[in-house]
């Protein structure tokens, strides 16, 4: 393609490459993750006509101005949230709206945003046609696990782990299946389990937790939901999970 410089001198020639790269119809050529888009932004200083350089602006802040159409303020407060759950203050956030208002983009920029400040995004998601016990967090812990994690996690916990990702046990032959219990007793050490899985992560970093169309969620998931939204206060963690208003009464109430 025609570097956009062709057109316009005045653009800084590491934009240049960066814009040519980010258009390239092979995926190899194009930058491999936000990060590096970051880093190439982040060391380009723009020159006004005057040659004075512009008014701060932070460099998450311009990755996506412009973009959010109609929902600015909505991001603007997830991104505060995020910035309190940086500050080591966890944050439970639910999306509500119909389809197609601009849930999932508001989701995937809070994501982008999460990411190029350094955080991790996990998501699960949830179907109207399959409600599997659990399936959005096994979604999640199953993510972690593959991803190799050094999380450090007894023994126990990583078995309750692996009975939300059983196709995974092949990857831990060293841990044992838990004793069974009575189905109460089972549900809360699964849940503390989760809770010691979620705490772990945290430790390696700020986390984005994102449960999408938690208005189909199976009843298990929203009670662990509920557990964790209580736990999560002095957690660098932020939990966002949409839901369509419309569909509520078709679904389990949240």
């Amino acid at each position: 393609m025609v570097p956009p410089s062709v057109y316009n001198d005045q653009i800084p020639p590491a934009l240049d490459g960066l814009i040519v790269q980010l258009l390239s119809k092979r995926p190899e050529d194009r930058p491999s993750s936000a990060r590096d888009v970051y880093n190439v932004l982040d060391s380009i200083v723009l020159v006004t006509p005057d040659h004075q350089p512009p008014a701060s602006i932070p460099q998450l802040n311009r990755l996506v101005r412009g973009r959010m159409i109609g929902r600015e303020e909505e991001f603007s407060q997830a991104v505060s949230l995020w910035q309190k759950t940086a500050a080591g203050q966890g944050q439970f956030l639910l999306i509500s709206g119909e389809p197609g208002i601009g849930k999932t983009r508001m989701v995937r920029e809070l994501s982008t945003y999460t990411e190029i400040s350094g955080g991790k995004t996990l998501t699960g998601l949830c179907y109207a046609e399959e409600r599997t016990p659990y399936s959005p967090i096994a979604q999640m812990v199953e993510t972690s696990l593959e991803d190799r994690y050094k999380l450090n996690l007894p023994q126990p916990v990583m078995a309750d782990l692996l009975t939300l990702a059983p196709e995974l046990r092949l990857n831990y032959p060293d841990v044992p299946p838990n004793d069974r219990l009575d189905p109460e007793a089972e549900q809360q050490r699964l849940f503390e389990s989760i809770i010691t899985w979620f705490g772990a992560l945290t430790k390696h970093g700020n986390l984005l937790l994102v449960i999408d169309d938690v208005h189909w969620a199976d009843s298990g998931s929203l009670t662990l939901l509920r557990h964790l939204a209580r736990r999560i206060s002095r957690r660098r963690a932020l939990v966002v999970a949409t839901y369509r208003e419309v569909e509520l009464d078709e679904a389990l109430p949240l």
